[in-house]
């Protein structure tokens, strides 16, 4: 999806790293253990150290959500192939930032009883596969080149249970 030029000028996208887990820090407990805590944290230190600029904190989500163990070491690889700064992330880990923004993710995380979990105007999207070509018919004002292609193009969803 974020390969498609100019996507992000109609969908405002706000990615929430917490999934399936339950509590505030500092008695969070992920689905898959303390690796995808550790991994929600960075994704969210990320997103922060970006202003919340998808097309710049996506790549190292992706790249940390790629099927490899979460590790610092794996945080900063991400990082610097994400051209982000691997530093300030690992802080952000320690310093009590994370706390806070993983916090944050919890409050802004709505009931769901699956992930990864969609909302489109503000209700459930079930059938996230359209969600480009649903954008598209919704947007009000001169539709991007894309909105005409007779195929949608689906988001690749990352590696989550």
């Amino acid at each position: 999806m974020w390969t498609v030029d100019g996507v992000t000028d109609i969908i405002d996208f706000e990615y929430v790293a917490y999934g399936n887990a339950a509590g505030v820090p500092p008695n969070v407990e992920c689905q898959h253990g303390a690796p995808e805590c550790l991994g929600n944290m960075a994704e969210e230190c990320a997103k922060n150290q970006t202003g919340g600029a998808p097309l710049k904190y996506m790549p190292f989500v992706a790249c940390l959500e790629a099927g490899q163990e979460i590790t610092n070491a794996l945080i900063t690889t991400c990082a610097g192939s994400a051209s982000l700064d691997a530093a300030d992330i690992n802080s952000c880990l320690t310093d009590g930032r994370g706390d806070t923004l993983i916090a944050a993710a919890a409050k802004n995380t709505p009931d769901h009883d699956y992930v990864p979990y969609f909302t489109f105007n503000g209700k459930a999207l079930n059938n996230y596969e359209h969600i480009i070509s649903k954008a598209c018919k919704y947007w009000k004002g001169t539709a991007p080149a894309f909105c005409s292609s007779t195929e949608d193009v689906k988001p690749v969803c990352m590696n989550q249970n």
